[in-house]
């Protein structure tokens, strides 16, 4: 993965905590803005679990953990699967 995309990725794990923070607490957050987070949301978390069986540095032993935590707890596994498999790699 190339430099450009890996910081795409990255900005678009990490800014899903504070939107979520955002349109929780937010009385008067923009319904128009919902929407696109919400699919964007989903396709990066589509991109996890489709990158989990595919990433060589993730060990095979701990793959279904990886995995449960994507579907319990996206948002906070998200953020670091990202460092500790996807930012450091040099694919």
């Amino acid at each position: 993965m190339s430099s450009p995309a890996k910081v795409l990725l990255g900005v678009a794990t990490l800014i899903q905590v504070p939107a979520i923070v955002f349109f929780v607490t937010t009385a008067l957050a923009p319904v128009g803005l919902f929407a696109p987070f919400v699919l964007s949301s989903f396709a990066v978390w589509l991109f996890y679990l489709w990158d989990l069986p595919r990433n060589e540095l993730v060990p095979l032993e701990k793959e279904p953990n990886w995995r449960w935590g994507l579907y319990l707890a996206p948002f906070f596994v998200e953020p670091i699967y990202f460092f500790r498999f996807i930012w450091r790699s040099e694919r």
